[in-house]
């Protein structure tokens, strides 16, 4: 009964650092290092109130977030993915199982596609005015 309290303890903290995070990043264009930092550390508590097994749940977990940081640190590397954004990806994926992380980012693409269409339409409407 108190591993499941402290399970859902922690995912509701995660919840309030992720939104934490979409603030930040809407207002300030920054993800904080000590946000995403925090991220990453909670998930091995997670692993271990939510009775996951060191070997090997708790090592593919560890590789897959690890796998997933290094993936995207190509995107950064071109330009293309902010630090804050590769940093978080990184820490969140130490939460998520693999399918539960591949829809993540297939939510993820499609929003970051919505929001570069309407961003774009903000700045050639603001063209046409000025």
């Amino acid at each position: 009964m108190v591993n499941e309290t402290v399970e859902y303890l922690l995912i509701g903290v995660l919840s309030v650092l992720l939104i934490t995070a979409m603030v930040s990043d809407l207002r300030h264009r920054i993800i904080e290092n000590w946000l995403t930092l925090t991220v990453a550390c909670l998930a091995p508590l997670y692993w271990w109130f939510s009775g996951m097994p060191i070997w090997p749940d708790m090592a593919i977990q560890f590789g897959l977030g690890f796998g997933t940081f290094l993936f995207f640190m190509i995107f950064f590397a071109l330009g293309q993915f902010g630090g804050g954004d590769l940093k978080l990806l990184g820490g969140l994926a130490l939460w998520l199982p693999f399918f539960a992380l591949i829809n993540a980012l297939f939510v993820m693409a499609i929003g970051g596609g919505v929001l570069t269409v309407i961003t774009y339409g903000a700045h050639k409407a603001a063209k046409k005015e000025g």
